[in-house]
């Protein structure tokens, strides 16, 4: 590792499959300095903890004293590696420790579920919602059918995290099976496709019927997973026509599985789905489908609608230069 006095680098990662974790260091000052179990007078070191067997290695280079950075990595469980570059206008700085964790509530979204209740939400004859409240903040499904949103909701942000059973049972649509819908009508499928055959458009995170995942991302059973999505609520004119269909963006665990795709319509189950016309809000529904699927930290950010689109019509045809937006975006539907 070349430095530079005042100026040298330093990094911390971590190898999962040896359980070791290297620290190098950078300079501070000339002289000797207390490292571990001996002193040190070199431009930098390498210092390596084993963890389980409590011995410590380290190599020196002679030269500049250092500072040490040693990373507890019997501490916690270290999950992926980081690298953090020096900032010459710093003495130091202390690299994160990445980790899996609930995603964080964006200041403006609406809170749907967080483990306290189930207030949000109701049954499809209106009365209360009677899923399951368990351990870890979650909610499970347990027979006594879909549960929506009482509030109503257009395009908007949902996060959602789930879980399948962490014990098998069942196979292909019988193993760990439940919905997102929005509208009631459009789904996200909700299945542990973790080794499980199934039909293509029917496994986890598929526009359910229509179009499957680009890839499977599905992480193993019992674990946690996220959707991200960003939904695009149809547009209908006043005598019922479609004038732009719906559109899904899907991240599941953080992998973009759908990129912005239009629904051909309402999904089901070995059917070509159509558009009939609604409102410009519905609810949010998660479906009941017999498997004790888990969910946890579920809130959504409604979503403006973009200002080219509000202004297409009447702004479009008294600005002309403006047209070429309005096809490029706002037409594309009338051809699905």
């Amino acid at each position: 590792m070349p430095t530079k006095r005042g100026h040298a680098t330093h990094a911390l990662g971590v190898d999962l499959r040896r359980a070791v974790t290297r620290c190098a260091v950078r300079l501070h000052s000339a002289g000797p300095h207390t490292l571990a179990h001996g002193d040190c007078h070199a431009p930098f070191c390498l210092f390596v903890i084993r963890r389980g067997r409590g011995r410590h290695a380290h190599r020196f280079v002679r030269g500049a004293g250092c500072w040490l950075y040693r990373h507890a990595a019997a501490a916690a469980p270290a999950l992926g590696a980081c690298t953090t570059p020096t900032v010459p206008t710093r003495r130091w700085s202390i690299p994160g420790r990445p980790r899996r964790s609930r995603a964080p509530v964006p200041s403006d979204a609406v809170v749907l579920f967080d483990g306290s209740g189930l207030d949000a939400w109701r049954k499809g004859n209106g009365d209360a919602a009677a899923w399951k409240l368990v351990e870890g903040g979650a909610m499970q499904v347990n027979g006594t059918g879909d549960i929506m949103t009482r509030e109503q909701f257009g395009s908007c942000q949902l996060h959602v995290e789930w879980a399948s059973p962490a014990e098998v049972v069942g196979e292909s649509q019988g193993r760990g099976n439940s919905g997102v819908f929005f509208f009631g009508r459009y789904e996200i499928q909700v299945l542990d496709s973790f080794e499980n055959r199934s039909y293509a458009d029917g496994q986890a995170a598929a526009l359910y019927g229509q179009f499957p995942p680009d890839v499977n991302a599905c992480r193993g059973p019992g674990e946690w997973q996220t959707y991200d999505i960003v939904f695009e609520a149809p547009k209908f004119a006043e005598d019922g026509s479609l004038v732009s269909p719906a559109y899904a963006t899907v991240l599941h665990n953080g992998v973009i599985v759908h990129n912005r795709r239009a629904l051909i319509g309402a999904t089901g189950h070995r059917s070509v789905g159509t558009y009939s016309a609604h409102g410009p809000a519905g609810e949010i529904k998660l479906q009941d489908h017999g498997n004790p699927v888990r969910f946890r930290n579920i809130w959504v950010r409604p979503l403006p609608e973009p200002e080219h689109a509000a202004q297409h019509g009447d702004h479009a045809a008294a600005h002309g230069e403006h047209g070429d937006h309005g096809d490029d975006d706002g037409h594309e539907g009338h051809e699905h």
